[in-house]
């Protein structure tokens, strides 16, 4: 987690997101930053959508970015439910109560975590290059064997 995260009132959220990432890298080894902000520019436009009311267009993506868009949007949206606004919007995850309802968050939160996420990539892709960003979120989850 990247360190202005630390003290963040949903660090659990960041991290769930930057889990996503981790998880959608192992799917695609080849994968660089520019996939992942592909598509953390698509799923901010998405919850910001969703934050006004609307429904989020689809989405024509392939490989490495729609695995992240998929993950992410998940978590997402699994944190948000349930919720009057996501009518129509299709989840890959199914209903079920797995987070308490006292944790689950408004649109707003969830935007704000996806737009400081993605901020963090823009920094860390300028500090490391092509995979800057994926080369420090993997230091802080443990790899699968």
């Amino acid at each position: 987690m990247a360190d202005s995260f630390e003290g963040d009132e949903n660090l659990d959220v960041l991290q769930n997101i930057e889990f996503c990432v981790v998880a959608a890298l192992e799917e695609h080894p080849d994968m660089d930053d520019s996939d992942a902000m592909s598509a953390f520019d698509v799923l901010v436009k998405d919850f910001r959508d969703i934050e006004r009311g609307r429904t989020p267009k689809t989405h024509s993506l392939s490989g490495a970015v729609k695995s992240v868009f998929l993950r992410v949007r998940g978590i997402c949206l699994l944190r948000m439910q349930p919720q009057p606004a996501l009518d129509g919007i299709q989840s890959d995850w199914p209903e079920v109560d797995l987070i308490p309802e006292s944790a689950l968050l408004p649109p707003a939160t969830i935007s704000r975590c996806l737009k400081k996420i993605r901020k963090s990539m823009d920094r860390w892709h300028g500090v490391g290059g092509r995979r800057g960003y994926l080369d420090f979120i993997v230091r802080f989850f443990p790899q699968n064997s």
